[in-house]
């Protein structure tokens, strides 16, 4: 049997974290991979109706979680708190 070559597959390394009360670790993932596979890879993908959650990467609200994520994106996710 002959060997198939490996495909090697391009990685980016990224920061993801959510607040309040969590930590912002650093997640090694496929080139292309979403905002939404970040979220899912961290532990935090579901994890309540997009009306309460901000996404910020970088410091900039984002509208969509289908957007490929790049090299060093900084991923925070807030839940937003409701006052009185």
């Amino acid at each position: 049997m002959s060997a198939k070559p490996r495909v090697t597959e391009e990685a980016i390394t990224v920061k993801i974290g959510a607040f309040p009360g969590g930590q912002i670790k650093s997640y090694t993932v496929p080139q292309g991979s979403t905002y939404l596979d970040g979220l899912k890879k961290a532990g935090l993908g579901g994890t309540g109706n997009s009306e309460s959650l901000d996404i910020r990467v970088n410091g900039a609200k984002i509208s969509s979680t289908a957007a490929p994520m790049q090299e060093g994106d900084q991923i925070l996710l807030f839940s937003k708190v409701r006052g009185n």
